[in-house]
């Protein structure tokens, strides 16, 4: 029998399942699927104990995705041009796409690097890798260049770093679409961090990152004017950017980070754990065991591996759901801790939590 992903028998059973739910039989169910029944039914028992993702589509090879509230988007590159995708997080359906012809301005190198979207989910900001902007709004299904952009900036814009499942490129926009942030190259491996505001390309805030081999990930917070970095010796840096000055220096060394609720962060220490800073009172708290976490606007949190997410409440000693998968190369939590997606080979895996 050939050797199956997680992420391939997760989307045949779903498939089996859709038939059964439309009156199919079985064995009508499971040919439409590409599936025998005795492996379909092998296949139940093996991973009886597993909660399964109940919607699966195609991972970009050359872009990103986010996962919000409600949707799901992909953003992917071609020769072509870009290859973007919406759907509805809840039922699993695709409700916008867009094929837009720009061979012009792509290359075989050409990749999309970072990607935010509003609150909604109708309109996004996406980073290529030769430094354009552009916007896409879903509900027209069109991807405009916006007039100002990174190229001609020392920016650093070599790819995608992270640590373990955790994914960042060097620049990332605000939540609302306000603001870019992102890394400047200023030689010897010295770095800036400077804040465009997006609605005219002006350089709102510079901060000094010191030297850096690879630059830390870009954190917003999903409701505030706030950004959060690693300064040089990985010390966490909060600023505010309508300020234009630092809520937080010299904080708690870590590999990364992600706002959660209240005045709180969280972030993964060196020594393989997951702690909670109140960043007005510089309080820590230890939370879990692992890193790769990732906050929600709740309570509830993941931490991640290169196979097994963890799902966490705060509070708790044990998590409340483990998913494990051969491979996993990167995951997010949606902003209200609704559903997990994760990326496994050239699938998306999406679960409801709840």
């Amino acid at each position: 029998m050939a050797r199956y992903s997680v992420a391939t028998v997760s989307q045949k059973l779903l498939a089996v399942q859709a038939g059964l739910a439309a009156g199919k039989t079985v064995g009508e169910a499971c040919k439409a699927a590409g599936v025998s029944p005795g492996t379909y039914k092998t296949w139940c028992a093996r991973y009886k104990k597993q909660r399964l993702p109940y919607f699966v589509t195609v991972a970009p090879q050359r872009g990103v995705f986010l996962l919000s509230q409600t949707r799901l988007l992909v953003f992917d590159v071609s020769e072509r041009g870009f290859q973007l995708g919406c759907f509805d997080a809840e039922r699993g359906v695709a409700i916008a796409s867009c094929v837009d012809d720009r061979a012009s301005e792509v290359t075989s190198s050409t990749q999309i690097l970072a990607a935010s979207a509003n609150s909604r989910g109708d309109n996004a900001v996406f980073v290529t890798s030769d430094g354009r902007l552009y916007s896409w709004d879903t509900a027209r299904s069109t991807v405009e260049s916006c007039s100002h952009d990174l190229r001609g900036k020392a920016v650093r814009l070599s790819g995608r770093a992270g640590s373990g499942v955790r994914r960042w490129s060097d620049a990332a926009a605000s939540p609302d679409l306000a603001y870019l942030a992102y890394w400047e190259s200023l030689g010897e491996e010295q770095v800036r961090l400077g804040v465009m505001r997006l609605t005219d390309g002006k350089v709102i805030l510079q901060h000094d990152g010191g030297r850096q081999f690879i630059p830390c990930g870009i954190a917003w917070h999903p409701t505030k004017p706030l950004v959060g970095v690693l300064d040089a010796s990985k010390l966490i840096t909060l600023l505010d950017v309508e300020q234009g000055k630092p809520v937080l220096e010299k904080g708690p060394q870590a590999h990364s980070l992600s706002f959660s609720s209240g005045n709180t962060l969280l972030f993964d220490d060196w020594y393989g754990r997951t702690q909670e800073l109140d960043y007005k009172t510089k309080r820590v708290r230890d939370l879990a065991p692992g890193w790769g976490s990732e906050a929600s606007m709740g309570d509830r949190f993941i931490t991640a591996t290169d196979t097994v997410v963890d799902v966490w409440r705060k509070g708790k000693s044990r998590s409340e759901l483990r998913i494990t998968f051969e491979q996993i190369e990167e995951c997010a939590l949606a902003g209200d801790a609704s559903r997990l997606a994760l990326r496994s080979g050239p699938a998306i895996c999406v679960w409801n939590l709840g």
